[in-house]
């Protein structure tokens, strides 16, 4: 399902009782803005991929929006993603260094390309933060 229509505000519902799976399935619920993508942000309410057994929820964002000074047991029920082994875009050195997502900029230099911040709940029989 794809839909392009748009919203100012609202409240979004829906119940899910399994998501597709399998290699090169993506399956997702998100919002964004494509035209001022991404000063106006982009919400993945819930995302998969392949054979992923848990959900995503994610924040890209333009610079100066960032997550760090959340304590996660106040905000949330899930974690931090983790990025790891992302290379420098500067220097192209892998930096095998484990850094939680709290960064929401979809270019951070210490995350993947658009990774933003993202939380996942690993609990099973539930998918959400």
């Amino acid at each position: 399902l794809e839909g392009k229509t748009r919203f100012d505000h609202g409240l979004f519902l829906f119940d899910l009782h399994h998501m597709p799976a399998g290699c090169g399935t993506w399956p997702a619920f998100w919002l964004t803005d494509e035209n001022v993508w991404p000063n106006n942000g982009e919400i993945d309410i819930v995302e998969s991929a392949n054979y992923l057994e848990y959900a995503k929820t994610a924040l890209h964002t333009s610079d100066k929006c960032d997550m760090s000074g959340v304590k996660e047991d106040q905000k949330m029920t899930g974690d931090w993603d983790i990025a790891v082994g992302v290379p420098d875009p500067v220097t192209g050195k892998t930096d095998m260094i484990p850094r939680k997502s709290t960064d929401c900029f979809v270019y951070d230099k210490h995350q993947w390309l658009n990774q933003g911040c993202v939380a996942v709940d690993k609990a099973k029989g539930r998918i959400g933060v």
